[in-house]
């Protein structure tokens, strides 16, 4: 419908055929009267058309996707969907490992909203090139261990039966882990072997040699005398 503007204060307006719903154009007559002033008639048109409408996206789809978590942030994309369209995504871009569910609504002027769901997932990484090497001590009295090599930054090692100073043979178990990592376990051997007695030699003695041409006076004396 339409209404007169900018009427003075205790006037009064009568409408015709204002009250249209249908498709089509009227003319609306409007008469203001008000005691003191000349009753004035207004008319002005009110066109009612067909609604414009709506049509579907097509070929819009929003993909569910696997990332391996390397610490940084990874989303979901709307594909298909015209430039001049608006996408706005709820729980999208996350870094953490785990299982989100995304939701893209799009929207353009002449369309259908359109609601799409997907699957964000970021998986747990492997550590690579962790190493536990078995090792071999003597005893020294002193504790020996194994150490987990080619740790990286901000990884926790908790080691188990490590750090021996007794002379055994250990299975040493290290447990890895890091946020966003799966736990890796590694066992190696840590042996602590006895300590050999060095044997002394006396150098002011000569050694006896026994051949062909050895008396038997020279035998005798070096059995005596401390050289066989």
């Amino acid at each position: 419908s339409l209404s007169v503007s900018n009427l003075p204060e205790g006037a009064n307006v009568v409408y015709e055929n204002n009250d249209k719903v249908e498709i089509g154009v009227y003319i609306v007559k409007a008469t203001v009267s008000k005691e003191g002033y000349n009753t004035k008639v207004l008319t002005a048109t009110i066109t009612i058309v067909k609604p414009v409408e709506k049509q579907d996206f097509e070929g819009v789809t929003l993909a569910s996707n696997s990332f391996t978590y390397d610490g940084k942030f990874h989303s979901l994309v709307v594909s298909g969907a015209p430039e001049d369209a608006n996408i706005k995504y709820i729980n999208n871009s996350q870094k953490n490992v785990g299982v989100y569910k995304v939701t893209a609504t799009v929207t353009k002027n002449g369309y259908n909203d359109l609601t799409l769901e997907a699957t964000l997932t970021i998986v747990a990484a492997d550590f690579t090139n962790l190493k536990l090497e078995s090792k071999t001590f003597e005893y020294d009295g002193n504790a020996h261990s194994l150490v987990v090599e080619n740790v990286p930054t901000g990884a926790t090692v908790n080691y188990v039966n490590n750090n021996k100073t007794a002379v055994g043979t250990y299975t040493v178990k290290a447990t890895v882990s890091k946020t966003g990592y799966n736990t890796k376990e590694l066992t190696a051997t840590l042996e602590i072997t006895p300590a050999i007695e060095p044997i002394e030699v006396d150098t002011t003695k000569t050694a006896f040699t026994l051949n062909n041409s050895t008396t038997f006076d020279d035998f005798k004396d070096a059995i005596f005398g401390g050289n066989f």
